[in-house]
């Protein structure tokens, strides 16, 4: 459980085109590799799922990587990995949420993504967040922040890497 300040991390990554999206994307599933909650936000159009998709494939998914907006919850198998990719921007209440049967806490091999998971970030304490906001130059801003001691460490390999 995450509890102080060696649990959480926080880190930006700035995206100036699709190649860095992919790039970051591609961060973000090394981090994720061994399973994991990757919750995603951002406003509408910010690239939430061109991140999902990207990661995915990144992930081992061959088959085409849809958005889940209007089935809420897509199932992918790849060796060594149950990856349940889930958009819940059409969920009106948190409670609504657990009739889609999500992983109910972080489990080894089994990755969760969430597009617009704002209303079950308190369910995992264990998580990965990223938040893209667009600036108005068309850049987008990624905010990663984890939480836990696995993410933290992850993210902060990650991060090494990019400032390389």
């Amino acid at each position: 459980m995450a509890d102080g300040p060696s649990t959480t991390l926080t880190v930006e990554w700035t995206a100036r085109d699709l190649a860095d999206t992919e790039r970051i994307a591609a961060r973000l599933a090394e981090i994720l590799r061994e399973g994991g909650v990757l919750l995603l936000k951002g406003d509408l159009g910010a690239g939430k799922t061109t991140v999902a998709q990207s990661l995915l494939r990144r992930l081992g998914v061959v088959e085409p990587v849809k958005s889940p907006t209007f089935d809420l919850v897509h199932a992918y198998r790849v060796p060594g990995l149950d990856i349940v990719h889930a958009d819940l921007y059409r969920i009106e209440q948190a409670a609504d949420v657990w009739a889609l049967d999500l992983p109910a806490f972080h489990t080894p091999g089994t990755v969760l993504v969430v597009e617009w998971g704002e209303a079950i970030q308190d369910q995992y304490p264990e998580r990965v967040e990223c938040t893209i906001d667009v600036r108005p130059d068309g850049t987008r801003q990624f905010i990663v922040q984890a939480w836990g001691r696995p993410f933290v460490e992850a993210l902060r390999r990650q991060n090494r890497q990019e400032e390389r």
